[in-house]
């Protein structure tokens, strides 16, 4: 008899972090909409980033509940359940996060049970490619388990993306804006994971924090995937699963004004069809 799917709860950032003075610029000049400073509320090719995303997630058959940390009912709704983790000034969506382990997640029937930690700029995201990551996850039981995306499938969607690749000896790649992380296990390395979570932006500066005197060999094209996996684990003193992800959308973020026109095309592109 087959096992039943674990649903995995979610966790959208959201936060207050400074966008990119050239994007949000650039962002507000587009969508003419001159008030906004958040990138998950700019609405893109008819429909606000975050909605796009929610929506993804709630449709997906292995997401269970919606949490969005550093936004508020005010500033956003939905037509389904979701819960806001609201922020202070002082606080990142990531220092909420960690907060919120404490008093939640742990707390849940299951506190064995992962999450995703899924970024709020990521609206090309399907529900295919969020229920690709939700099973592997779950059958996983890594502290950290972190999305990459090979060149060959992000040429292959959005060739003119220009995403910083790493290449090792077995295939260049980028990093994904989906991790997923073990509660029970997290509490135990939570300085190290606020760390890794703050720096889910870049996977050269993970690369750098984990293991700084074997960047040269990954550099040099020395190290395979699984290699960098090891290296991981043992400077981390944590298991870690690495996630090759075939579906491309899930590293298409908007941080420069290139991959917002990127995003706008495609966006508007599949909703025609």
């Amino acid at each position: 008899m087959t096992s039943k799917m674990i649903k995995l709860d979610t966790v959208l950032l959201c936060g207050r972090a400074k966008i990119d003075d050239e994007l949000l610029l650039y962002m507000r000049e587009k969508t003419e909409q001159k008030e906004v400073d958040n990138k998950a509320l700019f609405e893109i090719a008819g429909k606000k980033i975050l909605h796009y995303i929610c929506d993804v997630l709630n449709e997906a058959e292995n997401i269970g509940n919606i949490f969005i940390a550093g936004l508020s009912k005010e500033d956003i709704e939905f037509d389904y359940p979701v819960t806001y983790l609201e922020l202070s000034k002082e606080s990142s969506a990531v220092d909420k996060v960690f907060t919120w382990v404490h008093e939640y997640l742990l707390k849940r029937d299951k506190p064995e049970t992962p999450v995703l930690i899924v970024n709020g700029d990521i609206p090309t995201i399907t529900k295919e490619g969020i229920n690709w990551i939700a099973k592997r996850v779950s059958e996983s039981t890594a502290t950290f388990q972190y999305t990459v995306v090979g060149q060959e499938d992000m040429d292959r969607v959005f060739p003119d993306s220009r995403r910083s690749f790493i290449k090792f000896k077995d295939g260049a790649i980028c990093g994904g804006d989906v991790i997923g992380i073990a509660p029970v296990e997290i509490s135990k390395h939570a300085d190290t994971m606020q760390e890794l979570v703050g720096k889910r932006k870049s996977f050269i500066r993970q690369v750098i924090f984990v293991a700084p005197f074997k960047v040269l060999k990954i550099m040099l094209r020395r190290a395979t995937l699984d290699e960098a996996v090891h290296i991981a684990e043992k400077a981390l003193k944590m298991s870690v699963n690495l996630l090759k992800v075939p579906y491309p959308e899930i590293a298409m973020d908007i941080d420069k004004p290139h991959q917002f026109d990127i995003v706008e095309k495609h966006l508007s592109q599949k909703r025609r069809t």
